[in-house]
């Protein structure tokens, strides 16, 4: 039985300091046209740190961040066909109005934002490309 919540790198304050906490969060179920993707990977990219630090692109705090992903798809939501559950995945997260980010356990975004991992490529390597 899998848990229902799960850790998340809660940023608590916007600024370049990074203020942050480690929460736990309930676990989502992926709705029509998502997947939720278990984290193995993220990238770090300048968006991140400026989305803190100068406080752009946050609807609300405390927020998280993290776009880049790479992982194993945890469930699937109705309509979704290019992937299934079990298949390593790259992604983009933090988009389409959905605050879920790669700096967490899991990563809930829209299916068309999740692509299958080249097997020639690590989760370390294949979170750098989305």
């Amino acid at each position: 039985m899998s848990s229902t919540t799960f850790s998340r790198f809660s940023l608590t304050a916007p600024g370049p300091a990074l203020e942050h906490e480690i929460v736990q969060i309930p676990k989502p179920s992926p709705s029509e046209g998502q997947v939720l993707i278990r984290n193995k990977a993220v990238a770090i990219n300048p968006a991140d740190f400026k989305r803190i630090a100068y406080n752009i692109m946050v609807d609300q705090w405390p927020t998280s961040s993290g776009f880049e992903t790479s992982g194993v798809i945890d469930a699937v939501g109705a309509g979704v066909q290019h992937v299934k559950q079990g298949d390593d995945v790259m992604a983009v997260g933090g988009i389409a109005g959905i605050p879920s980010f790669g700096f967490q356990e899991y990563t809930l975004v829209p299916a068309g934002y999740a692509a299958p991992k080249p097997k020639s490529l690590s989760h370390e390597e294949a979170a750098s490309l989305p």
